[in-house]
């Protein structure tokens, strides 16, 4: 009894209806790299990774999944949620510096025109000084030994000439009487000894023996 041909090999897939030429086939040789140059298409730099499993999609599917942008929006943010929260985290600090930083120079800015208020109300207060400095300078130069020298030499001549003039007009008028007499000696009297005491002031000063004037 001969024996049967042997059969071939049970397929481990299901026949696809699908025509496939041994040259060219519908299906990428990797979902991955298929996945990727799609994405690079859409102006995306960035290689993504993608799970194994893909590979064991129809083309049909993966053509869906690379053109659906919400579903690569979630894949992505699930694929780098951590690198996002560490970028956000390091932003988050990165703005609280910055934050700081302005309220510093809020700070600087405040003190700055605090100051510059400051520098101005000085600046009125030392005009007011030099005003009132240079008054005050004025209202002693009477007390100067030049002024007070000048001072008391006119005032010595002052005495001297009134009293003269009392003497003058005394003899001036030959008709006098008791009363008229009492009187010129009273009124010269007084002039002339108060020219004395002023004369001698003026002595004392000018021998710069002042004590007393």
């Amino acid at each position: 009894m001969d024996t049967p041909p042997s059969l071939p090999p049970k397929p481990t897939s299901e026949i696809s209806n699908e025509p496939s030429t041994s040259k060219t086939s519908n299906k990428p040789s990797s979902s991955s790299s298929f996945i990727s140059n799609s994405i690079n298409n859409g102006n995306l730099k960035k290689s993504i990774p993608l799970p194994k499993s893909f590979n064991l999609l129809p083309t049909s599917e993966i053509n869906k999944l690379t053109n659906s942008l919400n579903i690569l929006k979630g894949y992505l943010i699930t694929l780098y949620q951590d690198e996002f929260n560490k970028n956000l985290s390091d932003l988050n600090l990165i703005v609280e510096k910055i934050n700081e930083y302005l309220i510093k120079l809020q700070k600087l800015n405040d003190s700055k025109l605090e100051i510059s208020n400051k520098l101005n109300l000085l600046k009125i207060q030392v005009e007011e000084w030099e005003l009132i400095e240079s008054n005050m300078y004025k209202s002693l130069q009477k007390f100067s030994n030049e002024n007070l020298g000048y001072l008391l030499t006119i005032a010595v001549q002052d005495s001297k000439k009134l009293s003269e003039s009392i003497q003058s007009n005394f003899i001036t008028h030959s008709n006098h009487n008791d009363e008229s007499i009492q009187q010129f000696i009273k009124d010269f009297t007084k002039e002339r000894k108060l020219y004395y005491l002023r004369n001698e002031k003026l002595q004392r000063f000018n021998e710069n023996r002042i004590g007393g004037i």
